[in-house]
């Protein structure tokens, strides 16, 4: 007959005691940490970048990162205690018992394997049969909402769009079945219905095979909808451990208060004068007829819109809509289109190498991926300083000082200005990639998902600091997001785009409070859908301290005729 303890072991998926971490040089990276976390259970881990989330994450994998090391307690995963096992057997444990979703898909996915010769390489490093690993995969793809024909299943990682290969290393996160799985921010970047999806996936995966995830991510809103529980940690320590639902009420740390009101409040656009009442502003921005292709294959359809000096449109919709694609085209980086760009009045060349040094310095774009703008081999001082120069036409010292200042306003610390950028965060290198485009002194910013990797807290500064420029400099603003909150925070018109046409354009209230097009409706229910759930685990919780483990799974079946999750109501 099994004891009290024997049976509370089997109920637990992770058991972390005094968990320590530390770099080689004795500077502590974790501070004893104690942590369970029952079997079934979803567990978000929240917090700032630098706040010790993710090496937990890898803990729990039996993995740390090159100089740092396991300075004293135990981390147990399905009751084997990950210190005490042979390289091996670790190997073995990684994908049958516990398995691990990095937060860039690309690390996951070998550049050189299609979908299947990936899926099958996980499923033969552990004995999976063939039949049985076609089977799973099929499975598993239509559960993210990823194509299975043969022709997907032939692609290699980079023909697929980044949303795509997020959901493909998630399949294979969760190819064999494990009892546990970590995920470090599994929805950066995603749009909201494949956030949704995605999600939606994670707990219907968690209650039907009784898996415990670990979602590890800065996306408080959906971390509260989603989990059952959440850890805060704050600077190596947990700060914070509550029910999901409870946690707004029951926080008790300022640091974790503090997260909460970085939130970007969706009716913020209530309380925003709209722009350019009364009159007509002259535009800073104006597109005509915009078509642009791949290949000869039309991507965007006859898309028009102005942008007034000193205003900010959001271009919404999901992945594949083509905002991206349109927003590139504005900036000068992809010149196959049809169509007009004017900016100041004046035509820009589809080539940004055709263009002017005041066009080039007027329109600045600053891409969702960080290392786009900056020089790997150079310091992040250097390489904001070479801008610095070559936009404003500053002599070394000048430059270097005025790279300085802007490093400061963005939020970052003067110590940065010589650090590389594979030693920054992936927020502090989206911040440094901001800087460098603000230092051209540019009159329209392109955005592009500019926030979807940084922490609740830094978003708001961003967001905040843009705003701030809007009001100083009559910036012009083309805002590319997914995050239908942050659109009503700071955008003064929004774009809803569906596989490459515009379906509504118009002032932010007016569209998030009474769309039109059915398109619309359905990605703000989407949004609803994400908050509904909060209520439903804040009524289980209300149950009592068992109600919020059990919460229903959430199916969300696709709809044909818009490709999006089908939401009632």
């Amino acid at each position: 007959m099994a004891t009290d303890t024997e049976t509370g072991a089997r109920a637990l998926a992770v058991e972390i005691q005094g968990l320590e971490v530390s770099t080689y040089d004795g500077r502590p990276i974790l501070h004893a940490i104690d942590l369970t976390v029952p079997r079934g259970q979803v567990l978000g881990l929240a917090g700032e970048t630098g706040s010790g989330k993710s090496t937990l994450g890898l803990a729990m994998m039996g993995h740390y990162r090159p100089g740092l090391r396991r300075s004293s307690g135990s981390v147990v995963v399905s009751g084997h205690d990950l210190a005490l096992l042979s390289m091996g057997a670790l190997r073995r444990l990684r994908g049958n018992e516990i398995a691990y979703v990095p937060q860039d898909p690309v690390m996951a996915l070998n550049p050189a394997l299609r979908v299947r010769e990936a899926f099958s390489e996980a499923a033969g490093a552990h004995q999976l049969a063939t039949a049985d690993a076609d089977a799973r995969l099929v499975r598993l793809l239509q559960k993210v909402g990823l194509p299975h024909d043969q022709a997907f299943l032939k692609r290699y990682p980079h023909e697929l769009s980044g949303g795509q290969q997020q959901r493909l290393a998630i399949a294979i996160g969760f190819a064999l079945e494990p009892s546990v799985v970590v995920m470090d921010e599994p929805t950066t970047g995603l749009d909201s219905p494949t956030k949704l999806a995605v999600m939606a996936l994670v707990r219907e995966l968690s209650e039907s095979v009784g898996a415990s995830v670990v979602v590890i991510s800065h996306d408080l809103r959906m971390l509260m909808a989603f989990t059952d529980r959440m850890i805060v940690m704050c600077e190596g320590r947990i700060v914070d451990d509550a029910a999901s639902s409870a946690l707004e009420r029951e926080a008790t740390h300022a640091y974790t208060r503090r997260l909460l009101a970085a939130l970007p409040d969706p009716l913020a656009h209530r309380s925003r004068r709209e722009s350019g009442s009364g009159a007509v502003a002259a535009n800073a921005l104006e597109v005509r007829q915009l078509r642009a292709s791949y290949s000869g294959i039309e991507i965007t359809h006859s898309i028009e819109f102005d942008l007034a000096w000193g205003t900010c449109l959001a271009l919404v919709g999901e992945s594949g809509s083509g905002k991206t694609t349109l927003a590139r085209c504005v900036a000068g980086f992809h010149h196959e289109f049809k169509g007009e760009v004017h900016w100041n009045g004046e035509r820009l060349s589809a080539r940004v190498g055709r263009r002017t040094p005041e066009q080039l310095a007027g329109v600045q774009y600053v891409s969702q991926n960080p290392f786009s703008a900056l020089n790997p081999r150079r310091s992040v001082g250097a390489s904001l300083a070479a801008g610095a120069r070559l936009s404003g036409g500053l002599p070394a010292k000048a430059a270097a000082a005025e790279a300085r200042h802007m490093l400061e306003r963005v939020g970052l610390q003067t110590e940065h200005f010589d650090r590389m950028p594979r030693e920054l965060s992936g927020g502090q290198r989206q911040r440094v990639a901001l800087a460098r485009a603000l230092l051209a002194r540019p009159t329209l910013l392109v955005c592009d998902e500019v926030t979807s990797s940084l922490d609740v807290s830094v978003q708001a500064e961003i967001v905040a600091l843009l705003q701030r420029l809007q009001r100083e400099e009559q910036l012009s603003m083309l805002f590319i997001t997914h995050d239908l909150a942050l659109v009503s925070s700071i955008a003064d018109r929004v774009m809803v785009l569906k596989e490459g046409s515009c379906v509504e354009q118009g002032p932010v209230q007016q569209v998030l409070e009474h769309p039109r097009a059915e398109y619309s409706k359905r990605l703000l229910a989407l949004n609803r859908t994400i908050a509904d759930e909060r209520m439903d685990r804040e009524s289980a919780h209300a149950g009592g301290p068992a109600a919020y483990h059990t919460t229903r799974a959430v199916h969300v079946p696709a709809d044909p005729a818009s490709g999006l999750p089908r939401v009632s109501g």
